[in-house]
């Protein structure tokens, strides 16, 4: 079967639309990591290693991609959909804080396996989860629910 759903709208892919690959291990926070400016001028290579991984890679509207950027993920209180316009006549639930401590809250249902992503990156290649820790094991622990 072609195609298939985002990561943070479940929508299937369309022909024509904007689809990205989404690090939910933000690449910058990869390139930091490894001592570098930024993920496009990172030579390190297990910065390619890491950055390369499929399983921190998912399909997301590129839209919605912008929107989360290196933003941490998070809980915001109460459920007020904030998607980028080009995107808004999805209704999906994506939420985003604004300012320098926003941070994004994807979709319920996905969340337990942003977590596992984000434990395989902390592990494997020893990246820090930047306080997400508690939160992070909360998302495992509801797979989704």
């Amino acid at each position: 079967m072609a195609g298939g759903r985002d990561l943070y709208c479940n929508v299937r892919f369309l022909t024509g639309q904007r689809l990205t690959v989404e690090h939910v291990y933000a690449a910058d926070w990869i390139a930091s990591h490894f001592g570098c400016p930024n993920r496009n001028e990172c030579p390190h290579v297990d910065y390619k290693r890491a950055e390369g991984d499929l399983h921190n890679l998912w399909p997301a509207i590129g839209a919605i991609n912008s929107s989360r950027g290196d933003k941490l993920y998070g809980e915001i209180p109460g459920e007020t959909p904030t998607l980028p316009p080009s995107v808004a006549d999805l209704h999906c639930d994506y939420e985003r804080t604004t300012g320098p401590n926003a941070v994004v809250e994807p979709r319920k249902a996905v969340r337990g396996d942003i977590a596992r992503s984000l434990f395989y990156m902390h592990v494997e290649y020893e990246l820090d989860l930047k306080g997400m820790l508690p939160m992070l094991k909360r998302w495992h622990a509801a797979r989704g629910n």
